[in-house]
């Protein structure tokens, strides 16, 4: 049997190295990749607050979760409606931060100036709060049809009330809002707004259980239909 042996040339190395030192040196120099952009939501504007103070009990917003390609990746997701089976992503535009972890932010920062809670807290060992929101972030994507494009948030949701050992909330909340146009600086004002129109649902829901104890019907699934032309 034939033993391998080393090469007997010590420099043998050197062709694979000279490689790579001319990658490096074209990466340097700015090659063909695209430059990385990171991006984040704004604070949504809160819905109206109640006509009197919310009445004792805060809100502990747990952290969320997420499905899919937004448990992996901080890149922008989109899909093109014909093919809607099909999960893209724009490769150098990225999330600032994981997009449960953003979206939890800034929804817990909304529903807390929305005054349907006495407070909107985390956690916290040293605040005993009445209700706890839980959230699976199921859609954060921009859809592409027909010339245009529209911004699509899905949550699935849930608010127990655990004094009272009841959910208060439960189901699918989402919207969709219209791009001006397919850039992404177009696109997160429409992600804005989308978080908006949810913070307002959910508060708006959690408020009637507040004030009269009926908990709301579960929210269906179905996907709104594309929000372009409105």
């Amino acid at each position: 049997m034939k033993t391998l042996e080393k090469p007997s040339d010590p420099f043998g190395f050197r062709p694979v190295a000279a490689l790579a030192a001319a990658l490096a040196l074209a990466g340097c120099l700015g090659g063909s990749a695209s430059p990385e952009r990171q991006f984040r939501l704004s604070d949504p504007t809160p819905p109206p607050g109640p006509a009197k103070p919310a009445p004792g009990g805060a809100l502990a917003v747990e952290a969320f979760q997420a499905r899919g390609a937004l448990a992996r990746e901080r890149n922008i997701l989109y899909r093109d409606q014909a093919l809607p089976n099909q999960t893209q992503f724009h490769p150098a535009d990225l999330w600032e931060e994981p997009p449960a972890a953003m979206v939890q932010a800034a929804l817990a920062r909304c529903l807390g100036r929305s005054g349907t809670f006495e407070a909107v807290v985390g956690r916290d060992r040293h605040i005993r709060p009445r209700y706890s929101l839980y959230a699976t972030l199921d859609r954060l994507e921009q859809r592409v049809t027909a010339g245009c494009s529209d911004a699509l948030i899905r949550l699935d949701l849930s608010v127990t009330d655990d004094d009272a050992r009841k959910i208060v909330l439960s189901g699918t909340y989402q919207a969709a809002e219209p791009a001006a146009d397919g850039r992404i600086e177009a696109l997160l004002p429409a992600f804005d707004r989308a978080l908006a129109r949810i913070c307002a649902e959910v508060a708006g829901d959690a408020g009637r259980w507040i004030e009269t104890g009926t908990a709301g019907a579960p929210r269906r699934s179905d996907p709104p239909p594309p929000a372009c032309g409105r």
